[in-house]
């Protein structure tokens, strides 16, 4: 058998590589969504209607952002770098391609909104789950009132949380639903 150049070897290679990712292209299914929307994530029941509009108001204003990083060597001064940027975001300004240009080295309102968001998490997330739980609270059946008030809903809403969970646990359910894992009949089965 002759030997075959190795410039066939590589041809050959590569329209087999090319190939082999057409192959795997077209096994893809081309009706999955895929989506970078955190919002998507959320039940639709859940969703805050100011939370949702605001999402998608940022939504849109984000589709029309470019962000561009800009990098210094190590050591460089801080103020050099926010000045550099300043003058970056001064000629982008200038382009008609840009209608407005910020540089972003000062990040405090970034953690100022961030500790105001962290610190109404759950109202934004979960609205309907914790209307439900304060409506538990203040009901008769309840821990008393006064426990409450020292305790805090924070403390009262984790207790209970924690109390469902190990009531869940326990029942004969949630056996059932680990006996027909598949995870756990994986690890059963190696």
């Amino acid at each position: 058998m002759p030997k075959l150049p190795p410039a066939r070897i590589a041809l050959a290679t590569l329209l087999l590589f090319a190939a082999v990712c057409g192959a795997w292209l077209l096994s893809l299914d081309p009706h999955a969504h895929f989506t970078t929307d955190v919002a998507e994530l959320l039940p639709s029941d859940e969703r805050d209607p100011e939370a949702r509009l605001a999402l998608s108001l940022s939504a849109e204003r984000q589709a029309r952002v470019v962000l561009i990083a800009l990098d210094a060597p190590a050591g460089t001064a801080p103020t050099a770098l926010a000045t550099a940027a300043r003058v970056f975001a001064d000629s982008l300004q200038n382009s008609p391609a840009f209608a407005a240009a910020h540089p972003q080295a000062d990040t405090t309102w970034q953690n100022a909104v961030g500790r105001q968001l962290h610190a109404r998490r759950l109202d934004l997330l979960l609205p309907a789950w914790l209307a439900q739980q304060r409506a538990a609270a203040a009901s008769p059946e309840a821990a008393p009132a006064e426990a409450l008030a020292k305790e805090g809903f924070s403390s009262y809403l984790a207790t209970r949380a924690i109390a469902t969970l190990d009531a869940h646990l326990a029942s004969p359910a949630s056996a059932a639903l680990y006996a027909q894992h598949r995870f756990n009949q994986f690890s059963r089965s190696t």
